[in-house]
């Protein structure tokens, strides 16, 4: 066994600056600019595109009918328990509460039903991501283990022709958890 200096670092910490330097100077060289005679640019963010009237229009009619699916809801004898919550899949527009259950639901607001009723927009792929959502909402309230709750997906069909009053249509249970069909009414 060889013998080393008291001055002189053990062999793996050796090892480990020479595997350090190696991959800073390979980490220098793919940063490397293409072409070495021109300077790197600074970073600039990217323009932003201008919101189109249509998109602003639509985001609008959009926050009044949750507003007025909200409303719908007081009278109904639900107490909100969250609006417009954040999630990485997405985003819950309503979670409300009426006696021992919950109900996460999904507003779908149109001018016209020239094109098929509101709520025929929310397809599986959207149900499986408002269940991931309504489970990481309960999670995240600590109601997931409690019995003592019952849960449901809604939806909230709203037609709402310029200048005239709201139509409401109230899909309770619209779909199950599974999220694998909707239930017509």
């Amino acid at each position: 066994m060889a013998r080393r200096n008291k001055r002189q670092k053990p062999w793996w910490k050796r090892f480990w600056e020479q595997v350090q330097t190696a991959w800073r100077d390979l980490f220098r060289e793919w940063n490397q600019p293409a072409c070495p005679e021109k300077s790197p640019k600074k970073h600039r963010s990217k323009p932003r595109k201008p919101v189109e009237k249509e998109e602003r229009e639509k985001d609008i009619l959009g926050q009044q009918g949750e507003d007025e699916a909200v409303r719908f809801l007081k009278t109904q004898g639900y107490r909100i328990l969250g609006r417009n919550l954040k999630f990485r899949q997405g985003e819950l527009d309503i979670v409300a509460q009426k006696g021992d259950c919950i109900a996460f639901i999904e507003v779908k607001t149109r001018r016209t039903d020239e094109s098929g009723q509101p709520f025929e927009a929310v397809k599986p792929a959207k149900m499986r991501r408002i269940v991931s959502m309504a489970e990481t909402w309960l999670r995240r309230e600590k109601l997931g283990n409690e019995s003592e709750f019952a849960f449901r997906f809604d939806i909230i069909s709203i037609v709402w022709p310029e200048g005239e009053p709201p139509k409401i249509q109230h899909l309770e249970n619209a779909f199950d958890a599974n999220a694998k069909y909707r239930k017509m009414v």
